[in-house]
C-alpha cells in the first residue's frame, strides 16, 4: 500500500524501527508474514531516512564548516544559522508517498510487542474494522 508520510515521520519512524527491533531486540519469534514485511519496511524507512539525512548534511556543509573530531557542522553566522534552520524545517516537512507492507492486527495476536515497538509498528497495521455481529 502506498501512503504519504513527511520526511520528519520518516525519520522518526526509521529511528524507532531501528531502536526496537534492530538494536534493542531480544530474539522476538514474529510470524513468517510480519517478520518479512517488517523487514521489509525497516529497509525502506532506513533508505529513505538515510536520503533526508544527506540532504540535511548537504544544508550543513552549504553554511557551515566542519568539525571533524565531532562529525557535525558548526554554524557561527547568526543569519547563516537562521537560514539553514528554515531549510531543514522545509526538509523535514517534504511529503513522500512510501511503499508500506500491511499487516492485520490477527497477524499479530499471538505476539508479544512491547509499546515501544507496537508504536513503532502503528504505521503498517491495518485497522480495518470487521463487522462482529
Amino acid at each position: 500500500m502506498r501512503k504519504k508520510f513527511s520526511n520528519q515521520e520518516i525519520f522518526n519512524y526509521a529511528e524507532a524501527l531501528t531502536k526496537t527491533f534492530l538494536e534493542d531486540s531480544k530474539d522476538i519469534q514474529l510470524p513468517v508474514k510480519v517478520n518479512f514485511y517488517l523487514q521489509k519496511n525497516i529497509k525502506t524507512f532506513i533508505t529513505a531516512a538515510q536520503e533526508i539525512e544527506d540532504a540535511r548534511l548537504t544544508i550543513g556543509k552549504k553554511y557551515g564548516t566542519i568539525n571533524i573530531e565531532k562529525d557535525a557542522y558548526f554554524i557561527s553566522d547568526p543569519e547563516k544559522l537562521e537560514q539553514a534552520q528554515q531549510e531543514i524545517k522545509q526538509l523535514l516537512s517534504i511529503d513522500q508517498i512510501l511503499e508500506v507492507y500491511m499487516i492485520s492486527l490477527e497477524d499479530l495476536q499471538d505476539v508479544k510487542l512491547t509499546v515501544a515497538q507496537m508504536n513503532a509498528m502503528l504505521f503498517m497495521i491495518d485497522e480495518e474494522e470487521k463487522e462482529i455481529w
